[in-house]
């Protein structure tokens, strides 16, 4: 994975965990941004001075056209409890830069970090499968759709290449605990401050969840994509295509909740309240593909990643 890597919205859970392995290896030539007003703008140890920006719409298009890949996070948030709408507010930055990644023919690698846990509409089969019809039921997924759907058609008039990532929920060590941001930081929270956990509808709702680490794990696989040449069936001239990375695997609140009891060994402290609209019942993500393109699977079992979490936290019963 020679050449510079371009690191867009590494101050989040997941790209800042991206950004710390990354800058685990001294021969790399990193580049990152960060917003003006993030906690992390002042960077961290063995990191560059990032690049600051107001928004991704400021962002010099020239800090892109220098990388060879390009390693982009950046999202405005699942927006599940916004109050209002505001879809160009949300696609406008993407759009300036990949209009002139296109305008100016770049041909490096682009790896986009998308949402298998919205983009596939509400009504969902037992597994999906990246060959199936988008259908976003957010303006978080809506705007992920959009992403998607520019990237790829410039990859098929530029030769760029192309790797997107649709990730199921993602959680992990240091995920921090915010409304409408991750179940598993929310038990920790109840278990940790006696909060009553918010349960939305019955607790029997399941997700693919899947950790931080292995989503590296998929990132690096994923940048390491080009240099193997054209993926099949790609569309796009190398790069790994559209894959989904989750574990194939649901689980319900309610088993989250079971799991979490065990190994800290209480209860959790619950308030059951009524479900948002436009909620899918499950969501699954089919993960083999991932594993012929990017020779990639989820190595961290939900219940191994769960008790992590809750030891980080000093949680855990002892053994």
């Amino acid at each position: 994975m020679a050449g510079r890597v371009l690191v867009l919205g590494g101050t989040g859970f997941v790209g800042w965990a991206m950004l710390t392995a990354l800058a685990a290896d001294p021969a790399r030539r990193l580049a990152w941004v960060a917003r003006i007003d993030s906690p992390r703008a002042g960077g961290a140890a063995g990191l560059p001075a990032p690049i600051l920006v107001d928004d991704l719409e400021t962002l010099d298009p020239g800090a892109a056209l220098e990388a060879d890949v390009i390693v982009d996070l950046v999202s405005r948030g699942r927006g599940r409890l916004a109050t209002r709408r505001d879809i160009l507010g949300r696609i406008r930055g993407h759009a300036r830069l990949v209009d002139e990644l296109a305008n100016r023919e770049w041909r490096g690698h682009y790896v986009y970090l998308s949402s298998g846990g919205t983009i596939y509409g509400v009504d969902p089969p037992p597994v999906c499968e990246e060959t199936m019809p988008v259908a976003p039921f957010s303006d978080y997924a809506l705007e992920k759709a959009f992403v998607e759907m520019h990237l790829t058609s410039v990859a098929g008039q530029t030769g760029m290449a192309l790797s997107i990532l649709r990730v199921a929920n993602a959680y992990g060590e240091g995920q921090p605990a915010k409304p409408g941001f991750g179940v598993i930081p929310a038990i920790a929270s109840a278990l940790s401050s006696g909060t009553p956990f918010k349960l939305y509808g019955d607790g029997t709702s399941r997700r693919d969840y899947v950790h931080v680490e292995d989503i590296v794990a998929a990132i690096f696989a994923a940048m390491a994509a080009a240099q193997g040449g054209p993926a099949a069936g790609a569309g796009v001239e190398a790069g790994a295509g559209i894959v989904n990375i989750g574990s194939g695997v649901g689980t319900s609140v309610r088993e989250l909740i079971a799991m979490a009891e065990r190994i800290a060994g209480r209860s959790v402290p619950m308030e059951e309240v009524a479900m948002f609209a436009a909620e899918p019942a499950s969501v699954v993500l089919d993960p083999r593909r991932a594993g012929r393109r990017l020779g990639w699977t989820a190595r961290i079992g939900i219940e191994e990643g769960l008790a992590r979490v809750l030891t980080h936290h000093g949680l855990a019963r002892p053994a």
